[in-house]
């Protein structure tokens, strides 16, 4: 259950930043999961994703962009 919980935070942090005009600019995988750079304008925030699905669905955001 816990990990359901942690998804759903992931994917709610994506989903507001890309709601604010952000778009993925590039994923980097390590040991500690995947950082998300989002980028708009001059802007930039990365986020850290360590769930396994919510970097599934932020690589598939990437692929259909």
């Amino acid at each position: 259950m816990a990990e359901k919980i942690l998804y759903e935070k992931e994917r709610e942090e994506i989903d507001v930043v890309i709601a604010d005009g952000f778009q993925i600019q590039s994923i980097t995988d390590h040991l500690n999961g995947s950082d998300v750079l989002f980028t708009k304008d001059t802007l930039t925030k990365k986020l850290t994703l360590g769930n396994a699905n919510a970097r599934k669905y932020a690589s598939t955001l990437l692929f259909h962009q």
